[in-house]
């Protein structure tokens, strides 16, 4: 890494977070567990997985991992952070708009969410002019009128407005995506910016009406238990997979969190039970990765069992897929203290083992290490790269 490079991850370290492309870098200890994770992800083994790990040991770490390793396999990836104000795993609509908002492409260093994947999948369309059934089928041949090659009618809209629409349709097509639950009673307009307005290029198949009947639910992401949501992750699926891309892996940081904020026992039990759906692998069959505590499943249980939920199907638990991830030893903090060191060097140009002896080095290193918090492993980032900080400015 060059100065500037080195400079910006100091920066980034001084949060307790490496920044992406570098989490790879500053990973250390574990390689069998990281190993065993990277096999689930490289075999494609389709369903969710719980990452499990006390809190201060590394889980949204590794979840980054997961991602900065995805994309360069060449997938599709969206990295939802779960603790966010309105992210309710109760509520599917709100869910799909926020794994819309976090859309990243292979090889690219900033999420542009939805707007960047139909972007690529128009410029796939017109540069590569692709010949197979499923592209016959989504453009109809070039006539745009229909398509059953998605499952969400939603998406094809969407899609096929993109393709011919300005930046003006753009912009609504992505707020729509972004936030589906502020469009349930804006279907009339849905209907004109995407469907009416390019008459002129298409002869649509469908009558107007039924853009509007409640029980076909095309522009409302909300009615029958979320079906477009569940129809809209498989399409992004299918066009990912079509499009020369290894398929669509879909993170939850800080998935615990969901729960304790629902408060509500329905709107818990609502997100238990499409936390099943992603087990089943049916409504959607690509990846997902849950970050959580290893009691999770069990305080899960306790909680239906508290609130007098005994019908609940709580066995469900037991059969969702969990990857356990040992605490980081003294050993690894050292490693990881060391890729510190060489990367505050290289950022301010100086040699910080001038400075420091070794038995200074390892009487901090140890002294962080044991710090009895929760969060060890980010307190050891971010106190250590103070510590070379105020050693660098002559502060120690």
């Amino acid at each position: 890494m060059d100065k500037d490079e080195a400079f910006n991850i100091i920066e980034a370290l001084r949060f307790g977070k490496p920044p992406d492309g570098h989490v790879r870098y500053f990973t250390v200890g574990r390689e069998e567990e990281i190993n065993r994770l990277m096999y689930r992800l490289t075999n494609r083994i389709r369903g969710p997985l719980l990452l499990k790990a006390n809190w201060g040991a590394g889980k949204s770490h590794l979840l980054r991992l997961v991602k900065e390793t995805a994309l360069e396999q060449g997938f599709l990836v969206s990295y939802v952070q779960c603790d966010k104000e309105g992210e309710r795993f109760n509520r599917l609509d709100r869910i799909f708009g926020a794994v819309c908002r976090g859309i990243v492409l292979p090889q690219e260093s900033k999420s542009e969410g939805i707007r960047a994947f139909f972007n690529y999948i128009c410029n796939f369309i017109r540069e590569e002019n692709p010949n197979s059934d499923f592209w016959r089928n989504i453009t109809d041949n070039g006539g745009w009128s229909i398509s059953d090659a998605l499952t969400s009618y939603a998406c094809y809209l969407a899609l096929r407005a993109w393709y011919f629409g300005s930046l003006q349709v753009h912009n609504i097509i992505e707020d729509w995506f972004f936030h589906p639950e502020k469009y349930r009673t804006a279907r009339k307009d849905l209907y004109n910016n995407l469907v009416r307005n390019f008459s002129s290029r298409f002869r649509d198949s469908m009558p107007e009406w039924q853009y509007y009947d409640v029980s076909a639910g095309i522009f409302d992401f909300q009615s029958q238990d979320y079906r477009q949501c569940w129809a809209g992750l498989t399409d992004l699926l299918l066009l990912s997979l079509e499009s020369r891309l290894k398929g669509f892996v879909i993170l939850f940081d800080e998935f615990e969190d969901q729960i304790d904020k629902l408060k509500n026992i329905k709107f818990q039990e609502k997100a238990f039970l499409n936390l099943f759906e992603f087990y089943k692998a049916k409504k959607f069959e690509g990846m997902t990765f849950f970050a959580v505590t290893p009691d999770f499943s069990y305080n899960c249980q306790k909680l239906l069992l508290m609130k007098g939920r005994f019908e609940f199907p709580r066995n469900q638990f037991k059969k969702l897929p969990t990857f356990e991830m040992s605490q980081l030893e003294y050993t690894h903090l050292a490693e990881l203290a060391n890729k510190i060191i060489d990367t505050h060097a290289t950022a301010f140009e100086w040699n910080p083992r001038q400075k420091i002896t070794n038995t200074e080095l390892t009487k901090k290193i140890s002294d962080l290490a044991s710090a009895p918090i929760p969060d060890r492993t980010r307190h050891f980032i971010t106190e250590f790269t103070k510590y070379l900080d105020e050693t660098y400015d002559g502060r120690h």
